[in-house]
């Protein structure tokens, strides 16, 4: 299986991201703005990691709907916060900043990551390179657990397999013929 990410954003909010997400052939990326759009690419093919611009209509909406849904919730979802008046509280404080990544992660966030928008603010390369750097740790969890659910999933398709059939014998088992009863 290929790994997959879907960026619930506009294009000028991929610009920012890290070259090794945008120009990679390690994994397909996918950019989608509208809600209904990304609901539905999630349904039919869910990607493993979904990267979230916080300023885009739906976004927190996405999040907490993702997390909602039973077969879907083990999609990591990162959310990046590019809201102004949102980075603007957040210079208020320590307990502001926490406060807030607080409720976003209630919300339905795996992850949540001030960002750095390049155009915006002057900001050094020691900021970029450490919030780029963040963003490709928060990426490789997600990578991660998308990979332990995978090994789960085929781990659990073998047991249940094997709990079908006869190891002797390799026919089917009476819970196997059980199953097979209309009910």
């Amino acid at each position: 299986m290929d790994i997959s990410i879907l960026v619930f954003g506009k294009n000028n909010f991929i610009a920012t991201l890290p070259d090794q997400i945008r120009y990679t052939t390690a994994f397909s990326v996918e950019v989608l703005d509208n809600l209904n759009q990304a609901v539905s690419r999630i349904e039919m093919m869910p990607p493993d990691i979904i990267l979230v611009q916080a300023s885009l209509d739906g976004s927190m909406e996405l999040c907490n709907w993702l997390k909602d849904q039973t077969k879907l919730s083990w999609i990591y979802c990162i959310l990046f916060e590019d809201r102004p008046q949102q980075l603007t509280d957040r210079n208020k404080g320590w307990h502001r900043e926490l406060e807030m990544t607080a409720t976003a992660l209630k919300q339905g966030a795996d992850a949540y990551i001030w960002h750095l928008i390049d155009g915006k603010i002057d900001h050094s390369l020691a900021e970029l390179t450490a919030n780029h750097g963040l963003i490709l740790a928060q990426l490789t969890v997600g990578l991660r657990k998308a990979q332990k659910y995978r090994d789960l999933i085929r781990t659990n398709d073998m047991l249940s397999a094997i709990a079908l059939a006869d190891s002797l014998t390799e026919l089917n088992n009476r819970r196997a013929l059980e199953w097979d009863l209309p009910r």
